[in-house]
């Protein structure tokens, strides 16, 4: 694949990993983009390309940007998931950030007592 090419299933894999994160059926992805179910279906089995427009309407309707979706993960190390958190993230400032962290410490904690027994 050349540099510019897109990976249309990559593409299709953070739609379907995002929707389901997100708990969205096809048919509530379709009203959201104001798409039809069967353009959704297509597209995620693979038997249809995606064109900007849609790809758009599917951003909005999952509300993360277009370059969460065309990402590479693997390339950054980054998951769906892990980029569904950057999203949620991304317009706290540094004091709303440090708020996270006895969170994510208790989380870790928690995490760490229910292994051992």
């Amino acid at each position: 694949m050349s540099r510019y090419e897109l990976d249309y299933k990559k593409i299709i894999d953070n739609v379907k990993a995002l929707r389901n994160a997100k708990g969205i059926s096809q048919m509530q992805l379709s009203e959201l983009a104001d798409l039809s179910v069967n353009t959704i279906s297509k597209f995620e089995i693979n038997q249809k390309e995606i064109n900007l427009k849609t790809l758009i309407k599917i951003c909005n309707a999952l509300d993360v940007d277009i370059n969460t979706l065309l990402n590479h993960p693997e390339k950054y190390n980054q998951t769906p998931m892990d980029l569904i958190i950057s999203n949620l993230i991304e317009e706290f400032t540094d004091q709303d950030k440090e708020l996270l962290i006895p969170i994510i410490t208790a989380i870790k904690f928690y995490k760490k007592s229910t292994e051992i027994n």
